[in-house]
């Protein structure tokens, strides 16, 4: 994803410059959407997770009001993927490992409001199949975003 397109998703995705980490929450949304509408623990953990990335209130949590559309969520995770493997800029400490956290975060989402005491059946079978697509969409969005990735000592990636 060269940085011209990147800024263009940004911008449409409503993450500014100061909202970066945002990108990282469109997956838990996604998750916490799957069964139709978000329930209060799910929302509290991914309020809890968007703190621990330093995000406060903004136009991010308009995503847990109403559902992003599918078209968002497929570009929010190009967008991290593409953010995530960044040698330079804001995201460059970022790393792959960012990914596999979102994974976990997706995880704890599924299993915030599910089950039996949080012991059995924690997760829906809606919550389910949008795991597994985050899981297979991340690996596919990060072999496509390899090809395009610049080499660490070029790109442009430096002015959000």
């Amino acid at each position: 994803m060269r940085d011209s397109e990147l800024a263009v998703a940004l911008e449409k995705l409503g993450i500014g410059p100061d909202t970066l980490s945002a990108v990282l929450l469109l997956p838990l949304v996604q998750v916490a959407w799957a069964d139709g509408s978000v329930q209060a623990a799910e929302r509290l953990r991914i309020l809890e997770v968007a703190r621990g990335y330093g995000l406060t209130a903004g136009p991010w949590e308009h995503w847990l009001a109403e559902r992003p559309s599918d078209e968002d969520l497929e570009l929010g995770r190009r967008v991290l993927v593409a953010l995530a493997l960044r040698h330079r800029g804001p995201t460059a400490d970022w790393g792959p490992r960012v990914l596999q956290d979102v994974e976990q975060h997706c995880l704890d989402v599924a299993r915030a409001a599910g089950g039996l005491f949080g012991v059995a059946f924690s997760t829906s079978d809606g919550e389910r199949r949008a795991l597994a697509e985050i899981g297979r969409a991340l690996k596919a969005a990060r072999a496509d975003v390899d090809e395009d990735l610049p080499d660490p000592d070029s790109g442009s990636f430096d002015d959000l």
